[in-house]
Protein backbone atom coordinates (compact mmCIF):
# COMPACT_ATOMS: atom_id res chain seq x y z
CA UNK A 1 0.00 0.00 0.00
CA UNK A 2 2.71 2.35 0.80
CA UNK A 3 4.15 1.94 -2.85
CA UNK A 4 0.87 3.13 -4.15
CA UNK A 5 0.85 6.27 -2.00
CA UNK A 6 4.37 6.99 -3.17
CA UNK A 7 3.65 6.21 -6.55
CA UNK A 8 0.95 8.80 -6.31
CA UNK A 9 3.26 11.70 -4.03
CA UNK A 10 5.45 11.35 -7.23
CA UNK A 11 3.19 11.81 -10.00
CA UNK A 12 1.21 14.94 -8.21
CA UNK A 13 4.87 16.41 -7.35
CA UNK A 14 5.74 15.81 -11.22
CA UNK A 15 2.41 17.37 -12.97
CA UNK A 16 1.84 19.86 -10.17
CA UNK A 17 5.26 20.73 -8.17
CA UNK A 18 3.08 20.16 -5.41
CA UNK A 19 2.84 17.11 -2.81
CA UNK A 20 -0.84 15.98 -2.54
CA UNK A 21 -2.43 16.95 1.38
CA UNK A 22 -5.99 15.34 0.43
CA UNK A 23 -7.39 12.99 -1.82
CA UNK A 24 -11.33 12.01 -1.61
CA UNK A 25 -12.09 8.43 -3.26
CA UNK A 26 -15.87 7.27 -3.42
CA UNK A 27 -16.10 5.94 -0.03
CA UNK A 28 -12.88 7.29 1.72
CA UNK A 29 -10.12 9.89 1.88
CA UNK A 30 -6.81 9.86 2.57
CA UNK A 31 -4.96 12.92 4.06
CA UNK A 32 -1.14 13.49 3.93
CA UNK A 33 0.89 15.06 6.13
CA UNK A 34 5.35 14.89 5.29
CA UNK A 35 7.72 15.86 8.11
CA UNK A 36 10.89 17.62 6.21
CA UNK A 37 13.07 17.31 8.87
CA UNK A 38 12.83 13.61 9.27
CA UNK A 39 11.23 12.78 5.51
CA UNK A 40 8.90 11.08 7.25
CA UNK A 41 5.17 11.00 5.64
CA UNK A 42 1.87 10.31 7.35
CA UNK A 43 -1.14 8.44 5.21
CA UNK A 44 -4.34 8.27 7.24
CA UNK A 45 -7.22 6.96 5.12
CA UNK A 46 -10.43 7.58 7.01
CA UNK A 47 -14.06 7.85 6.45
CA UNK A 48 -14.71 11.01 3.45
CA UNK A 49 -16.56 12.53 6.53
CA UNK A 50 -13.82 13.51 8.55
CA UNK A 51 -12.87 15.52 5.72
CA UNK A 52 -9.54 17.59 4.77
CA UNK A 53 -9.70 19.37 8.14
CA UNK A 54 -10.02 16.87 11.03
CA UNK A 55 -8.18 14.36 8.69
CA UNK A 56 -5.24 16.47 8.35
CA UNK A 57 -5.63 17.40 12.24
CA UNK A 58 -5.45 13.69 13.34
CA UNK A 59 -2.41 12.78 10.62
CA UNK A 60 -0.33 16.11 12.11
CA UNK A 61 -1.42 14.68 15.84
CA UNK A 62 0.05 11.27 14.72
CA UNK A 63 3.05 11.97 13.16
CA UNK A 64 4.39 14.08 16.06
CA UNK A 65 2.85 12.02 18.27
CA UNK A 66 5.66 8.88 16.61
CA UNK A 67 8.43 11.53 15.78
CA UNK A 68 8.06 12.24 19.99
CA UNK A 69 8.41 8.31 20.65
CA UNK A 70 10.99 7.71 17.75
CA UNK A 71 13.08 10.53 17.04
CA UNK A 72 15.91 8.79 18.22
CA UNK A 73 15.58 6.68 14.76
CA UNK A 74 17.89 7.18 11.96
CA UNK A 75 14.84 7.23 9.21
CA UNK A 76 17.30 7.55 6.19
CA UNK A 77 18.01 3.73 6.50
CA UNK A 78 16.45 0.78 6.06
CA UNK A 79 15.34 0.46 9.61
CA UNK A 80 13.35 -2.82 11.29
CA UNK A 81 9.59 -2.51 11.71
CA UNK A 82 9.50 -4.77 14.74
CA UNK A 83 10.71 -1.02 16.68
CA UNK A 84 7.41 0.42 15.57
CA UNK A 85 5.00 -2.03 16.42
CA UNK A 86 3.74 -0.73 20.15
CA UNK A 87 3.10 3.08 18.14
CA UNK A 88 -0.39 1.57 18.27
CA UNK A 89 -1.13 1.92 21.35
CA UNK A 90 0.14 5.76 20.85
CA UNK A 91 -3.56 6.44 19.09
CA UNK A 92 -5.86 7.58 21.19
CA UNK A 93 -3.53 9.80 22.83
CA UNK A 94 -2.79 11.27 19.69
CA UNK A 95 -6.53 11.74 19.17
CA UNK A 96 -7.04 13.32 22.32
CA UNK A 97 -4.07 15.69 21.65
CA UNK A 98 -6.44 16.49 18.41
CA UNK A 99 -9.40 17.30 20.38
CA UNK A 100 -7.46 19.73 22.67
CA UNK A 101 -5.87 21.28 19.39
CA UNK A 102 -9.89 22.03 18.22
CA UNK A 103 -10.94 23.39 22.07
CA UNK A 104 -7.67 25.65 22.05
CA UNK A 105 -8.40 26.95 18.20
CA UNK A 106 -12.00 27.33 19.62
CA UNK A 107 -11.44 29.44 22.80
CA UNK A 108 -8.86 31.53 21.02
CA UNK A 109 -11.80 32.81 18.12
CA UNK A 110 -13.32 35.75 18.47
CA UNK A 111 -16.49 35.60 20.61
CA UNK A 112 -16.01 32.13 22.01
CA UNK A 113 -14.89 32.68 25.80
CA UNK A 114 -15.02 28.76 26.35
CA UNK A 115 -15.30 25.39 25.18
CA UNK A 116 -16.43 21.84 26.47
CA UNK A 117 -15.96 18.68 24.75
CA UNK A 118 -18.07 15.69 26.28
CA UNK A 119 -17.56 12.00 25.42
CA UNK A 120 -19.18 9.71 27.57
CA UNK A 121 -18.62 10.05 30.99
CA UNK A 122 -15.81 12.49 30.24
CA UNK A 123 -15.46 16.16 29.54
CA UNK A 124 -12.76 18.00 29.17
CA UNK A 125 -13.71 22.36 29.09
CA UNK A 126 -10.69 24.62 27.84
Amino acid sequence: MGSVFRTIQEQSMQSTGHLPIYIQFNEVASSFLLNDEYKLLCVLIHDIEEGKELGGLLAGEILRSFISEFSDQDFSRVIEMEIFQSFHQNLPDAIHGVIQRILKNLKATRGIKGALFKAGENSENI
